[in-house]
């Protein structure tokens, strides 16, 4: 019984502690949303958030072909083009936030952007890049497996009519720790890079619970 104990307790802390790395990626977004908030509106109405959102699913391209190339400089574009992709997840939210456009599509358009550039990303760095690492291939794949979960979730709630409110902030953390984990992979930092995506995986199955509590 003790034992039992001591395992429920240290999944409760365990779960508390999900929430504290929700809230800060998220709290620092919001900050960085508001000092650029000018910066923001001067952008040309006709470049929609959801227009950023297309960007980052074309990014992705390049970035899977260019990671893990022979060539130094070929990888060095693959970084860069990441980190451009990462950018755009912050503009099209931020700027949705800042204009008031929140739309339905919008709220699904930017979680699938989302995982389709971690997806081929991932795929590309489980199987070509670090294939000799187990245990950030086994992270690398849950990281996917959840992704997948989470997407079958929110649209098991739009074909019920449940409402659908977009990434939850367990989400959003979730894409900054894969963000974080990437770059880190990228960098030839795989113990780190392992830390980083083991909390983004951690942080997708919150979200997908959240989803499912609403």
């Amino acid at each position: 019984m003790d034992t039992l104990y001591a395992i429920k307790n240290n999944l409760f802390w365990l779960w508390g502690l999900m929430y504290q790395f929700a809230y800060q990626p998220v709290h620092l977004r919001n900050q960085a949303r508001d000092k650029f908030r000018e910066h923001l509106l001067r952008i040309p109405r006709c470049l929609t958030p959801n227009f950023f959102s297309y960007l980052r699913i074309l990014l992705t391209i390049p970035i899977y072909f260019c990671l893990g190339s022979e060539l130094l400089s070929v990888n060095i574009l693959a970084f860069f083009l990441y980190i451009s992709a990462c950018i755009t997840d912050f503009i099209d939210g931020a700027l949705a936030d800042v204009r008031n456009e929140h739309t339905f599509w919008g709220k699904l358009l930017d979680p699938i952007a989302d995982k389709i550039l971690q997806g081929a990303t991932f795929f590309r760095l489980a199987s070509f890049v670090f294939s000799q690492y187990l245990s950030l291939v086994i992270v690398l794949w849950a990281n996917i497996g959840i992704d997948v979960a989470t997407a079958l979730v929110a649209w098991i709630m739009i074909f019920r009519k449940e409402k659908f409110k977009g990434a939850n902030k367990f989400g959003k953390s979730k894409f900054g720790f894969q963000c974080a984990g990437v770059f880190l992979a990228m960098l030839y930092c795989p113990q780190l890079a392992l830390v980083a995506l083991s909390l983004s995986a951690m942080l997708g199955i919150r979200s997908a619970v959240e989803h499912l509590q609403k």
